[in-house]
């Protein structure tokens, strides 16, 4: 009974993600033309598709993948190495700072993340699944499987390059582009620029600290479920 009401949570979390990226791909019609990168200049449109993804693996693995408790990884399937991985490493940290960051600078000064004048052009339940639900989604899952985590020097490594490709990413549109990601940067000095920057590195890796101990308080004492349950 749990693995047919997982995987059909699964498949509709993934089916949820995978509207919501069209959508706001092809429905969400802003006022002034796309820019260079489009919708891919954006951490939460990048996290829409990290999420996507995972619940996409997490519903493959049910079907055809294996579910090996942590203890014994090198039996779990290569798709269950990913969902756990993918999981630990990328999409739980990087949810949980994409919803925190967000609604924290929105209740500050919403015109520096999401100005008023978007309220028009793109609906509420959208920016809900993008900013709100992603934490209730992980949640979820991470209450419902117990994933393998790798050690905590492999997630910050893994996060870290994730945070280092994005951070990047950010200063080349700044640099060819002219153009700041987001408005908070566009109004600080170069010093402000640094510290804000580094401030968010930082926070990266004490949610990435946060998520693995949470990862691991949550499933403590628990009885791991007995061997493979590989589907055909």
């Amino acid at each position: 009974m749990k693995s047919a009401i997982a995987t059909l949570l699964h498949l509709s979390i993934c089916g949820v993600y995978a509207y919501s990226i069209w959508y706001d791909a092809y429905e969400v019609k802003l006022p002034r033309p796309s820019t260079y990168a489009g919708k891919w200049k954006y951490l939460t449109f990048w996290n829409l598709w990290i999420q996507g993804m995972l619940f996409g693996v997490c519903f493959l693995n049910d079907l055809f993948g294996t579910d090996y408790q942590p203890g014994d990884p090198r039996r779990a399937s290569l798709l269950q190495r990913i969902r756990d991985y993918t999981l630990s490493v990328i999409a739980l940290p990087v949810g949980l700072f994409v919803v925190t960051s967000f609604w924290s600078i929105f209740a500050y000064n919403r015109e520096l993340i999401f100005p008023v004048a978007l309220d028009k052009f793109f609906p509420s339940w959208l920016n809900h699944i993008m900013h709100t639900t992603v934490i209730v989604f992980l949640f979820v899952e991470m209450l419902m499987t117990n994933h393998h985590c790798p050690s905590l020097k492999r997630c910050i490594k893994g996060l870290s390059l994730f945070a280092l490709v994005y951070g990047l990413w950010v200063l080349w549109i700044a640099y060819y582009a002219n153009i700041w990601v987001y408005p908070v940067l566009a109004v600080l000095p170069v010093s402000g620029r640094v510290i804000f920057i580094l401030s968010m590195y930082i926070y990266f890796l004490v949610l990435s600290c946060v998520c693995y101990k949470l990862k691991r308080a949550v499933w403590a004492g628990r009885q791991p479920h007995a061997v493979s349950t590989k589907k055909r």
